[in-house]
């Protein structure tokens, strides 16, 4: 536009066909901020007008008055075009976003759902980068004892509020899982990306089954127990149905020798080696 001017300027005779097509080229091709874009045209505007309004004839003054305004509505008609699609890619991100967390949720809990644990432990396990790194995983299974018995007395609202209630439970007991999932009705997981010891195993399971007893409906004391299962695996080419299957039947032993109890399982070779509380 600089040089259109200087050409106008120095052949009047010249016309505006090229300053129209550079106008309206720019508006078309250049993006730019509409703040930017108003004050620039605005400027080469007034320049237009203050050095070629002497030589130019009153018909092309308001050719040259309706270039300019036509070339700020494309182009202002263009950002905003930009802005409403960006603004719509990101509307529609953010629900695939929340569409995918809702795939990946149980409802009631806000945990993990058991198609979405499962996945977790089965890229860990496929994964031998990580398995080299860690040494493996852990994976806690339990359910809460008696919880027919919670809905029979006192009511399915407040079995859901236990459902609830131990999903923060889980939340403070292990702040530093990999993954806390509602795997069942009454039954849950924990997901550790790596290995962690017996000792720690049978602790957490412990805080576990004393913070679950505290849970109350309407102040009412509801005892609420839980059998814990827990598989540390540090066995190579593990899979999850294996990792699964071990950390049920320790779930089951738990169950089975008195409930409220914790039964770790080590799961690194031939041998079988057992611990419980």
């Amino acid at each position: 536009m600089g040089l259109n001017t200087y050409d106008l300027y120095r052949d009047p005779a010249a016309g505006t066909t090229v300053l129209t097509t550079a106008l309206l080229g720019l508006a078309l091709f250049i993006q730019e901020p509409p703040t930017y874009s108003t004050v620039q045209y605005l400027a080469w505007y007034l320049l237009f007008r203050v050095v070629m309004a002497p030589w130019m004839e009153a018909g092309d003054r308001l050719n040259l008055t309706i270039t300019f305004v036509v070339a700020l509505a494309v182009c202002l008609a263009n950002a905003h075009h930009t802005a409403v699609t960006l603004k719509q890619q990101k509307q529609i991100v953010e629900m695939n976003d929340i569409l995918q967390g809702l795939v990946q949720q149980d409802q009631l809990t806000g945990l993990l759902n058991k198609t979405t644990v499962e996945r977790r432990v089965e890229r860990l396990l496929e994964d031998s980068e990580y398995t080299a790194r860690t040494g493996g995983l852990t994976l806690f299974l339990f359910d809460l004892d008696e919880f027919k018995g919670i809905n029979d007395r006192y009511g399915h609202p407040c079995g859901d509020h236990v459902l609830a209630e131990t999903a923060g439970v889980m939340r403070c007991v292990f702040p530093d899982a990999a993954a806390l999932g509602r795997i069942g009705g009454d039954e849950f997981a924990i997901l550790y990306d790596r290995p962690i010891t017996e000792a720690q195993a049978r602790l957490l399971g412990e805080r576990l089954v004393e913070q679950l007893g505290a849970i109350q409906w309407q102040t009412q004391p509801l005892a609420v127990q839980c059998s814990v299962g827990v598989c540390v695996c540090t066995r190579p080419g593990c899979t999850y149905q294996q990792v699964y299957a071990e950390t049920d039947r320790m779930l089951y032993q738990a169950k089975k020798n008195g409930k409220g109890r914790c039964y770790v399982r080590r799961l690194e070779g031939p041998a079988r080696q057992e611990s419980k509380r």
